[in-house]
């Protein structure tokens, strides 16, 4: 055999360097960071749009069930809505009593309040036994706090009608 056979060939293969650079984990992080902030900011307002339309809803309802309770003659009363900034109630009787035990108090979100009350004669409204009609017709404007050019309207009209 030969000199050159009996020899082993060396090869030369550069070891892979695995990892990442700094400058790509800075990026993968900034990325990350702007996704998440931009979720959290998108998701919240979402919510506080949605807690806007479920005070809507839920004024509404309220509104409703005095109607309701008036035209019915329960306890032989009439039932009203008081609307103030941070939540609305439910009296018995033709004037609002406050701090009454038996108040139904709906309180807004604490994101939204009622940043217009437009009743005629005041804030509150009662309903007429047997017609079902409203003593005061008026609007109110629900807004959230964070931002008042995001608002809902309830509409109450004189026939008792509330939307």
């Amino acid at each position: 055999m030969s000199s050159a056979h009996s020899k082993k060939l060396k090869i030369f293969i550069p070891k892979n360097k695995s990892g990442f650079t700094l400058a790509e984990i800075v990026l993968s992080v900034s990325i990350l960071l702007m996704l998440s902030v931009t979720s959290v900011y998108y998701f919240t307002r979402g919510g506080e749009s949605h807690a806007l339309e479920k005070d809507r809803q839920g004024l509404i309802a309220l509104m409703e069930e005095a109607r309701s309770l008036t035209i019915s003659g329960k306890d032989a009363a009439v039932y009203g809505v008081r609307v103030e900034t941070e939540a609305a109630y439910l009296f018995e009787g033709d004037t609002y009593v406050a701090n009454d035990p038996d108040n139904k108090i709906f309180q807004f979100h604490r994101a939204v309040y009622a940043s217009f009350i437009d009743i005629a004669g005041g804030s509150d409204v009662t309903f007429r036994r047997l017609s079902g009609e409203s003593s005061a017709s008026g609007t109110v404007t629900l807004s959230l706090y964070n931002n008042g050019s995001v608002f809902k309207i309830v509409t109450i009209l004189n026939t008792g009608v509330v939307q």
